[in-house]
């Protein structure tokens, strides 16, 4: 039952949206109920707007951008990877990582950022 659950995690940063202009990422408590930080993405940077909480067990919420555009928001309503998705990992001992699980040891949320869609990950207190 393991593996199942260890594929379906590492296909969830695969799966992730574009991560275009304006996507916002909240982290939010596993239960969402607390909302440690936001950031959006601002050309290749994703700012945080607070720290991240040290070893806890969070949830990334991704907002897709607001289009500007009415007509083109309906046109686009329903198309694969609209809406938010969710993606579940923890902290790391210094709160400035996540740590999406995905081998034996996770995979850093900062290293995936950079590697595959070019964006720096900024946190309070790096």
């Amino acid at each position: 039952m393991i593996v199942p659950i260890m594929f379906m995690f590492s296909q969830s940063l695969a799966a992730l949206p574009a991560l275009s202009q304006g996507t916002t990422i909240m982290v939010v408590a596993d239960d969402l109920r607390t909302i440690y930080s936001q950031g959006t993405v601002d050309g290749d940077t994703l700012r945080f707007d607070a720290p991240l909480p040290a070893g806890a067990a969070v949830q990334l919420l991704f907002y897709p951008p607001a289009a500007d555009d009415p007509a083109a928001e309906l046109e686009s309503a329903g198309q694969p990877g609209d809406g938010v998705q969710s993606l579940r990992a923890s902290t790391d001992s210094d709160g400035t990582d996540l740590v999406v699980l995905g081998d034996d040891s996770g995979v850093s949320f900062r290293d995936w950022l950079a590697d595959s869609r070019g964006i720096t990950l900024v946190v309070p207190g790096d």
